[in-house]
């Protein structure tokens, strides 16, 4: 098996996968806008699809679910080298026209749709579970995680060019250097490129390792997550963590990670959501906080210094809060050293002008440093009333009630170019899976969710909006929704 990779698929150096001695494979995907600046471009984006516009209407190429009647469990996505849109996650249903491969077949993979994500171009069956996916910037490779391992497929998703299956993983990087780092649990195996374990070394905390990427340009490795930390002054704290380990497991920075004897005030329970190395070169890191007073309005590695946070209306400062309501934060690091180069807290309001709910789940960046957040909200959104999809209601007033949602930021953070979701009128129940960045695209995989452990929602008994869609409804009890548009 190594020896026919060696031949197929040339990597540099040596290969990182990071495993759990356990095994599992965990549910969810951080979302990888591409690793590393690329050579060249990859193109304006899609063609015949409307310009961005920033404002109150998203104009999207495509809004879809997955498939029609079967169910599907949302994974991942990536924007491939030649601009496809590729999907990862369970795939329910045959795609009548697309190219399939089984490699070696199930019920989860990879879909490789067109550039505008209307038409399905190859279908890849990988396994049971497909949970990540990120593009090896170079060669255009596509690497997979999942239960079956690490899957690296060839550009056109018709070939495996490498089977790595010593155990579940559930997050993938790659590097502009070849290099690939996988996730399950809290433990990093080194493998070299002839598949020989070199190192291995734990990522050290008492709760969640959330995320992972890579620099291949200054070889590193980043994950982020939380640790629980009680006692006084704060008497039980979540504190977030970001680290820096260089390709034989040394640690070379840390960020946040503090001490609760540390952190002085600043006692709002804080994690470490999701990372990305953009496509810009810059690392980008996500987190949230229950409440104001949180160690993200301080710089990372120095605790007494007030982070470069842009604030410019009560949508990006947290004051006069509901309670201890999840807010989120967006950061860009510089990846040598872990500092804030510019930063950005979230959230949602109320009617009375109480802060509310916005939980980020993924992260993204393009060549221009324009960041693309996936989240969750509850009410309400910046001009929900306003908001459109190719001039279809997002959130009309009053049937709003949060869901996922789609976050722009200019590249400065000093202006939101598009906020919203696709409820509709009476949709909701969407969680992102998975956001991408790239070569003049932008796209976003969410998990619908009509129902909730059975309990059927009011609010989210109705399909999200669709348009030049594969399938116009959710299948079954759950099913993976789609969304693709030109970057700004």
């Amino acid at each position: 098996m190594i020896s026919h990779f060696a031949t197929r698929f040339a990597i540099a150096g040596t290969i990182f996968l990071a495993c759990s001695s356990g095994g599992e494979s965990g549910e969810g995907n951080g979302g990888k806008s591409g690793s590393g600046t690329p050579p060249g471009t990859i193109g304006a984006g899609p063609k015949d699809c409307p310009a961005f516009t920033p404002g109150n209407n998203l104009s999207v190429c495509a809004a879809t679910y997955v498939t029609g009647p079967g169910e599907d469990k949302a994974g991942g996505i990536a924007i491939a080298n030649d601009g496809a849109i590729l999907y990862v996650g369970s795939l329910a249903e045959d795609y009548p026209g697309a190219t399939t491969t089984g490699l070696p077949g199930g019920s989860a993979g990879l879909l490789r749709l067109t550039a505008d994500g209307q038409k399905v171009q190859t279908v890849a069956r990988l396994g049971s579970t497909a949970t990540d996916i990120d593009i090896q910037p170079r060669s255009g490779h596509m690497v997979v995680a999942g239960d079956f391992g690490v899957q690296v497929l060839n550009p056109t998703a018709d070939g495996s060019l490498f089977h790595w299956k010593e155990m579940p993983t559930r997050k993938v990087a790659a590097g502009s250097d070849g290099i690939i780092v996988a996730l399950s649990g809290k433990t990093i195996v080194v493998l070299d490129n002839l598949g020989k374990e070199k190192a291995r070394f734990d990522v050290s905390t008492n709760r969640e390792v959330n995320d992972i990427a890579i620099d291949g340009q200054n070889r590193l490795i980043f994950a982020t997550g939380f640790k629980q930390d009680d006692g006084a002054p704060c008497t039980q704290l979540q504190i977030p963590f970001v680290r820096a380990y260089d390709y034989t497991g040394a640690l070379k920075w840390k960020a946040y990670d503090w001490s609760r004897t540390e952190v002085g005030s600043e006692c709002a329970d804080s994690r470490g959501i999701a990372l990305a190395l953009g496509a810009d070169g810059q690392l980008y890191y996500a987190g949230e906080s229950h409440g104001g007073n949180t160690v993200h309005r301080r710089m990372p590695r120095d605790i007494t210094v007030f982070a470069p946070n842009v604030k410019t209306d009560a949508y990006n400062d947290a004051y006069n809060m509901n309670g201890a309501a999840p807010v989120g934060y967006v950061a860009r690091l510089s990846p040598t050293t872990g500092d804030v180069t510019m930063g950005q807290i979230f959230l949602t309001r109320l009617s009375n002008g109480k802060g509310n709910a916005a939980r980020p789940n993924v992260v993204a960046a393009n060549e221009a440093g324009t960041v693309l957040i996936g989240g969750s909200a509850a009410c309400c959104i910046e001009n929900a009333a306003m908001r459109t999809v190719n001039g279809q209601p997002a959130m009309p007033e009053g049937t709003y009630a949060g869901g996922g949602f789609a976050l722009v930021l200019q590249t400065d953070f000093k202006k939101r170019l598009a906020w919203t979701t696709w409820n509709g009128a009476k949709g909701g129940g969407a969680t992102p899976a998975g956001v991408a960045a790239r070569g003049g695209t932008m796209a976003i995989v969410m998990q619908h969710a009509p129902t909730n452990d059975g309990k059927a929602q009011p609010t989210s008994a109705a399909p999200l909006i669709t348009d030049n869609a594969l399938a116009t409804d959710h299948g079954g009890t759950t099913d993976a929704f789609v969304s693709v548009w030109t970057s700004p």
